[in-house]
């Protein structure tokens, strides 16, 4: 083997592992419906699909926070925030917390791929022959 090609499969191997360590996609367990209605306009987070539009979101989230605050603050009440959409406050930060944990698990596997078809298109073709014979055999049991 070339020299290129064990620095190759040393990479390859970290890949893998990384692949490994990735797990599977986070199911998306969502508690509410997706929807979220603020000032008559109807936010999709279905479509939230950038970190850029998640922390648009994530500011209408924490503006609708702290404004209940302090209005409660100038009223001297302390009241729970009211259902947003029919669903409260950390319903709605647990989906964009999880839609976000969906994206940078898509992200971080679409880049490991990428990765390992580049290290993979990289290694010469002794090497490429030479673990096409290793898993023939190991298939064969020889």
């Amino acid at each position: 083997m070339l020299k290129n090609d064990t620095k190759i499969k040393k990479m390859l191997e970290a890949v893998k592992v990384k692949k490994k360590a990735l797990g599977t996609k986070p199911k998306p367990h969502f508690k509410t419906n997706m929807h979220f209605t603020t000032g008559g306009n109807v936010i999709n987070l279905n479509i939230l699909s950038t970190r850029e539009s998640i922390m648009d979101f994530l500011h209408i989230l924490a503006s609708k926070e702290l404004s209940n605050e302090r209005v409660q603050k100038w009223l001297s009440l302390k009241v729970p925030y009211p259902m947003v959409s029919n669903f409260t406050l950390d319903d709605w930060k647990h989906d964009v917390m999880l839609k976000l944990k969906i994206l940078n698990w898509d992200e971080e596997k679409k880049k490991l791929s990428l990765l390992e078809k580049q290290l993979a298109d990289l290694r010469s073709e002794e090497a490429k022959t030479t673990d096409a014979i290793d898993d023939i055999a190991e298939s064969l049991g020889v």
